[in-house]
């Protein structure tokens, strides 16, 4: 929103709050945004802090005034220049929300010039990001035998987040006589199971390597790659990544009688 670099003085701060629940090290937008990435819940997930934190400095960037001479006008002209969808758009804007509501309950802030920003509506773009059986099926027959194999069976199997699977570990598998049990770690450090399919472990088996703690030893980037790479030799057109599975595991639950 602004291509010169404004010099701005304590006069110029019209938000400036009592600092009442700040040490003196964290009254500095950048300090006041990186206690917001990483504070209480959020810093459970280093990926949810990063998250938050690129968000916060995108937002102070993009505007290019200080967070403590930021106005009303400022935020609603912001909110409508966003680009992408409107769940993207939306998420947004519920972010800065949340960096504001933070500033002022810490006394970073007076007033909180967020609270008339409205959020775009959610849609449900579910549909828009599933795979069809079929397909679901010509990317196994695509994938690299082994472990891109067994990761997408297990994606599509149990509906799991990549970033549960990769952080699997033997100990969380549990056999049982229709598959197997994975006891993940999801958002928030919240555990919970799911279970998969025959096939499915009996991939997971095949991949096992002695004295190997995590069961695709690989990171969320080689699995997106992996899943890229099946996409492109199976002729799938559509930009699948690791979560269309959920998606789709979803999606043919329901269309299956699931409940």
């Amino acid at each position: 929103m602004t291509d010169t670099l404004t010099v701005y003085q304590p006069q110029d701060l019209t938000n400036t709050g009592d600092y009442a629940q700040l040490d003196a090290q964290y009254r500095t937008d950048a300090a006041l945004v990186e206690l917001w990435a990483t504070w209480q819940r959020k810093a459970k997930s280093k990926l949810t802090a990063t998250h938050y934190r690129r968000a916060g400095q995108r937002l102070l960037r993009t505007i290019g005034k200080p967070l403590q001479a930021i106005t009303a006008t400022d935020l609603d002209t912001w909110a409508k220049n966003l680009a992408g969808l409107d769940n993207t758009k939306r998420t947004t804007v519920l972010t800065m929300r949340s960096l504001f509501a933070f500033a002022l309950k810490m006394g970073y802030i007076r007033v909180n010039p967020a609270v008339m920003i409205a959020a775009p509506t959610a849609t449900s773009a579910i549909h828009a990001r599933t795979l069809t059986q079929q397909e679901v099926i010509a990317l196994l027959l695509y994938a690299k035998p082994g472990r891109d194999q067994a990761l997408i069976r297990c994606l599509y199997s149990s509906g799991a987040r990549i970033s549960e699977l990769v952080a699997l570990q033997w100990k969380d598998v549990e056999p049982t006589k229709e598959g197997a049990i994975l006891h993940l770690m999801g958002k928030g450090g919240k555990q919970r199971a799911s279970g998969i399919s025959q096939s499915a472990y009996n991939a997971l088996l095949a991949i096992r390597k002695p004295g190997i703690d995590l069961v695709f030893d690989c990171d969320r980037t080689t699995a997106h790659r992996a899943i890229k790479a099946a996409a492109k030799k199976a002729g799938v057109t559509k930009p699948v990544s690791p979560h269309w599975f959920r998606h789709s595991h979803a999606s043919h639950s329901i269309a299956n009688g699931a409940s």
